[in-house]
């Protein structure tokens, strides 16, 4: 009998103000919570989203999807090794690169730090790194790679030179060691990501850093790139197993599992403590729609008289509800969006997340789809909720109350 439309045009009077010209003062309160509650949980998924995504590429960047610790005493042991994994898992394995890390210390003019120097093969480095910084690949021999963090703290650009000193045993007594260094020129200063990185690593020729650390052509670990980074995690412990016990097998998840633990933790945390402003808000609207309620005891009257079921009357109070929910949602989801990218240029001008502490030292914020659908959906059965006691109430009313004074 009644039709969709009708349902909508009473939703939208009622939204209107009594002059007619704008959304009621009643309506507004609640709808202003709720926008500024669906817009503080965008922001804050969105950070959230945005630093997890940010530490993993910043790990796989220099450890790749699987790091697998194993010493190779030289090139053909390791491609031997590198052809037996390709042909066990041809279609999700894209690259196995060499790879030799040794620490050391990097002094320039009397500053010293230490430092991690990673010796990579320039004619097969890893894609994920190059794909990143493509200039690695024209690297000579007597040329290196800072991290950013590293340059800074000794106080050199590109162009100066730098001094690598790493210990060498001594075969005259297990208890010590001399020293071995030769200068370099600093070719590149790059931003890794990850704060601890970009603080101590140098990148530099594989053949190069064997010599200096004078280790023939050992090789200590195996850089694996995938199609599919979930792949690596989940297929871990498969490749442990196929490799056996003298290979160790890292994921890009294990190498800081406790970080992205955290960050797990933290979602839910955040979206609980922000959603109390949504749910304060949603009882506010309740609230509102129970007002509007009494105020319209007449007009409702006159519904159940033309033959309004009790039903369609409740069916009308949450409808009205519902919209004022899509409103908000529809004015909030821009609103987050544009204080999700504000965020982003606070953050690249003022450094709201210093790399000491949050250990990456840029972030990126990265609205999820599926986050969205989430605040959408919560926000509007909470709305739902708030609206039903009012709906309810609104069916129990006599007619006769309503039509008193007419």
């Amino acid at each position: 009998m009644f039709k969709l439309s009708l349902y909508f045009s009473l939703i939208w009077s009622w939204l209107k103000s009594e002059k007619g010209s704008a959304v009621s003062f009643v309506t507004w309160l609640p709808l202003v919570g709720l926008i500024l509650g669906i817009s503080s949980l965008i922001v804050a998924m969105s950070v959230v989203a945005g630093f997890e995504e940010t530490l993993y590429e910043s790990v796989a960047r220099v450890n790749g999807h699987l790091h697998i610790k194993k010493n190779f005493k030289d090139r053909q042991e390791f491609y031997q090794f590198r052809d037996r994994l390709i042909e066990q898992y041809p279609d999700q394995i894209i690259s196995v690169r060499p790879l030799l890390i040794i620490e050391g210390l990097a002094v320039v003019k009397g500053r010293v730090e230490g430092s991690l120097l990673h010796g990579i093969d320039m004619q097969e480095a890893p894609d994920f790194l190059t794909m990143q910084f493509p200039n690695l690949l024209k690297l000579r021999h007597n040329e290196v790679a800072l991290g950013q963090g590293l340059a800074q703290k000794l106080g050199v650009t590109v162009g100066q030179f730098v001094h690598l000193l790493v210990p060498i045993d001594n075969v005259e007594g297990v208890h010590q060691f001399r020293r071995e260094y030769r200068t370099y020129q600093v070719a590149q200063v790059l931003h890794l990501g990850k704060h601890e990185y970009d603080e101590r690593v140098v990148l530099m020729h594989l053949n190069e850093l064997q010599n200096l650390s004078q280790t023939s052509q050992h090789i200590s670990a195996a850089l694996i790139g995938t199609r599919d980074r979930q792949w690596a995690q989940e297929m871990k412990m498969e490749i442990q197993r196929f490799l056996g016990i003298k290979y160790k097998v890292y994921s890009w998840y294990d190498i800081n599992s406790y970080l992205f633990e955290s960050i797990k933790i933290e979602r839910i945390g955040i979206f609980v403590i922000i959603f109390i402003i949504v749910i304060a808000s949603a009882f506010n609207a309740g609230i509102s729609l129970w007002i509007s309620v009494i105020k319209k005891t007449q007009q409702m009257s006159l519904l159940r008289v033309l033959g309004m079921s009790h039903h369609r009357v409740k069916l009308l109070m949450l409808l009205f509800g519902g919209a004022i929910s899509l409103m908000s949602f529809i004015l909030g989801l821009p609103l987050g969006v544009l204080l999700s990218y504000g965020f982003d240029w606070l953050h690249t001008e003022f450094n709201l997340l210093p790399g000491s502490v949050y250990k990456i030292d840029h972030l990126v914020t990265k609205i999820r789809l599926v986050d969205v659908l989430v605040i959408f959906t919560s926000q509007f059965v909470l709305s739902l909720l708030a609206a039903y006691w009012p709906a309810h109430w609104a069916t129990r009313f006599r007619i006769v109350e309503g039509l008193r004074f007419e």
